[in-house]
């Protein structure tokens, strides 16, 4: 169950605001028909304020957006190097990671992987990127769930495979929970699968 709190623009344009640049790396193959799409994702804050940008966990060939259904875990994932970043991750039907990103902050992240239910391999995806002011799970801030302020400043180089998990909380009886995202706009980027 997805909720947009607000009226978002949106985007196809990738060069408009805010900034993101998605390139495909790789198809890896795993039990048919799933596949992971590895690509690596630059994200700029180009708000005055801190900004929530989520990227789905999983893509649909025919529209890869972010929402049906809920969620049922939360993860805090961290990568240590070259700079500790950390950031959420949904569990669900509605899955998706979250980076929340200080004014200004670029971040670029390499051999993220969004699966793929592809029974006949397609040539292309549109990938939605939600950028929120504010995120919330079972009316809780996204915030309180990851327990630490996940903000990331300044330009951060990072690659999603060493991401580790610091915590997970799972709900009560695997209950699917509503996500609220207050979106001020959606990026949707359309990604030929040519490595």
């Amino acid at each position: 169950m997805w909720q947009s709190v607000t009226g978002e623009r949106f985007v196809t344009d990738e060069a408009a605001n805010p900034a993101v640049s998605i390139a495909f790396v790789e198809r890896i193959l795993q039990r048919p028909p799933l596949v992971d799409l590895v690509f690596t994702i630059a994200l700029q804050n180009t708000y005055a304020d801190a900004r929530w940008f989520l990227l789905p966990n999983a893509l649909d060939a025919a529209a890869s957006s972010l929402g049906a259904g809920g969620v049922n875990a939360v993860e805090t994932l961290a990568i240590e190097a070259p700079r500790r970043i950390v950031f959420g991750r949904a569990i669900g039907n509605a899955g998706f990671r979250a980076l929340r990103l200080a004014a200004g902050a670029v971040v670029r992240l390499s051999r993220l992987s969004m699966t793929l239910w592809e029974e006949e391999r397609v040539d292309s995806v549109e990938i939605d990127v939600i950028v929120a002011r504010t995120v919330t799970i079972d009316g809780r801030p996204l915030e309180a769930w990851l327990e630490m302020d996940g903000t990331i400043a300044g330009q951060v180089d990072a690659s999603a495979e060493d991401a580790v998990v610091l915590r997970s909380v799972t709900m009560a009886g695997l209950k699917s929970v509503l996500v609220s995202v207050a979106a001020e706009s959606h990026v949707r980027s359309h990604v030929e699968l040519i490595a």
